[in-house]
């Protein structure tokens, strides 16, 4: 459980980064010439980089994929949310959807018969 948990918070760290990364890194105020990009390539490739962070438990890179040349700031932040979200429906498609059959059957079922019914009595001596 405490692996899903860190992949999940990597992913989510990722995804921050990777949005962050793509406002800072881009020329003209948070756009590049165009927005002429192949979004369905670079949204792969932010899915298989958060994929690959959360199974080593690195941390991501921060630079844009190759893919992702050519795609305006704004347009990169909605990929990279949701290569995010494709990401984590990965993880949590993994989590297990019912309780255990298997438990063991050797429990006891009644009450054991030795167990006293009356407090001890005592008398004060004074």
């Amino acid at each position: 459980m405490r692996s899903v948990t860190m992949t999940l918070a990597a992913a989510t760290a990722a995804a921050a980064v990777l949005a962050l990364s793509a406002c800072s890194s881009s020329s003209g105020g948070g756009s590049t010439s165009g927005g002429s990009g192949n979004t369905a390539s670079c949204e792969d490739a932010l899915v298989k980089e958060l994929e690959g962070a959360g199974t080593s438990g690195a941390t991501p890179s921060a630079a844009r994929p190759a893919e992702c040349a050519g795609i305006d700031a704004l347009t990169f932040a909605k990929l990279t949310a949701e290569a995010a979200q494709t990401a984590l429906k990965k993880v949590a498609s993994e989590f297990p959807t019912a309780l255990p059959t298997d438990l063991s059957s050797d429990l006891p079922t009644a009450l054991p018969t030795d167990i006293p019914t009356a407090l001890p009595s005592w008398t004060a001596t004074g």
